[in-house]
């Protein structure tokens, strides 16, 4: 069986790394330094994630492609463009240069989201709901089917390493309390 199953996933494995100090970096995307404070984790609710993935020097050697995400508390009504961040992390894409594609970037990060919702959820024990945003088409619509993937879709697929760690996430996740 060339299913997720085969597959063992953490955050080392991949080479992906979450953020340790929030509090040490700012959102620069603006005019205005913007500084982002940690406020801690809710004790129930549901928690936001959004993530993000880009490739610089795409199909060419130089090649580099990283992934941010950033959690908020589900409560909070401010919008995305105004909120105290809860968790986040960043990181660079594994692989070749030539694996390097913006749909790699993006899966990677929502890996990287997944893998910090499940971790959270076993330190403190206390289940709560995951809400995950991206904005690529592709890894959305790949990941609503992921989990039922035959053998031949598994063999066909790029990115493998990836997707297998995301549908290990997915069913690690079940439950009803996460969605993408």
């Amino acid at each position: 069986d060339a299913g997720p199953r085969e597959a063992t996933c953490d955050a080392g494995s991949m080479g992906m790394r979450g953020a340790a100090d929030i509090g040490a970096w700012t959102d620069c995307g603006t005019p205005v330094r913007i500084p982002m404070r940690p406020a801690g984790i809710t004790p129930c609710g549901v928690i936001e994630f959004t993530s993000d993935g880009s490739v610089e020097d795409a199909a060419c050697e130089a090649a580099k492609g990283a992934y941010g995400w950033v959690a908020r508390d589900g409560a909070e009504n401010a919008g995305w463009g105004d909120f105290t961040a809860m968790l986040a992390g960043a990181g660079t894409v594994p692989g070749d240069w030539w694996e390097h594609t913006s749909s790699r970037a993006e899966a990677a990060g929502l890996l990287d989201a997944m893998q910090a919702a499940l971790t959270l959820a076993r330190k403190d024990g206390v289940l709560r709901k995951a809400v995950f945003s991206l904005d690529n088409e592709a890894v959305v619509k790949q990941c609503s089917t992921l989990l039922g993937w035959s053998a031949l879709r598994w063999l066909k697929c790029t990115d493998r390493d990836v997707w297998r760690c995301l549908a290990l996430e997915m069913q690690a996740l079940r439950g009803g309390w996460y969605s993408c």
